[in-house]
């Protein structure tokens, strides 16, 4: 299911003006120099901001205040990579999933940055083969020693698991 945002209540003026004079224009912010930095209380990185008893993201206030619409079912995403930018050319809207996909198109998602921090194999909590078993499996089902099955039964692991390995969508890093 997706998940879906509190609507943003119309602002009155004193309250738009009051969120604005949160927000530096400056130029020199961000990676383009051309970021909107919110200055006021932040959360888990991102800018926050209290309307009435409820507290929003800085950045969808933002959003919602320069195109006056914002849909409760899609993320406002940063072009711009900066979670506590507020400029409204920096911001757009898209799924859940979008978002994600941007992030790893652009090489930042913690997997790309630190790939030494992934448990493969041994490394792995839940991992029921060893990584020294691994070339064993393969080459016992390329000579025709062991079947598929007879593989699974052996090491406790269903059957899917042994096609993974044998086929090599899991553990990559074993030769």
């Amino acid at each position: 299911m997706a998940k879906t945002y509190r609507d943003i209540p119309a602002l009155t003026a004193q309250e738009q003006e009051r969120f604005w004079s949160k927000v530096d224009k400056s130029p020199g912010h961000g990676p383009d120099r051309d970021c909107w930095i919110w200055t006021a209380s932040t959360y888990d990185g991102y800018g926050q901001y209290r309307i009435r008893e409820n507290i929003f993201r800085a950045h969808r206030i933002a959003f919602f205040l320069t195109n006056r619409q914002i849909s409760p079912i899609l993320a406002v995403c940063h072009s711009c990579d900066n979670e506590i930018c507020c400029n409204p050319k920096h911001l757009w809207q898209g799924t859940y999933k979008d978002n994600l996909q941007d992030m790893a198109q652009k090489g930042r998602h913690w997997m790309k940055q630190h790939p030494e921090l992934i448990r493969r194999g041994d490394k792995h909590g839940m991992t029921r083969i060893p990584d020294s078993e691994i070339p064993k499996i393969r080459q016992e089902y390329a000579q025709g020693v062991s079947t598929r099955k007879e593989l699974a039964a052996r090491y406790g692991v269903k059957l899917n698991t042994i096609d993974k390995i044998i086929e090599r969508r899991n553990r990559k890093h074993i030769p």
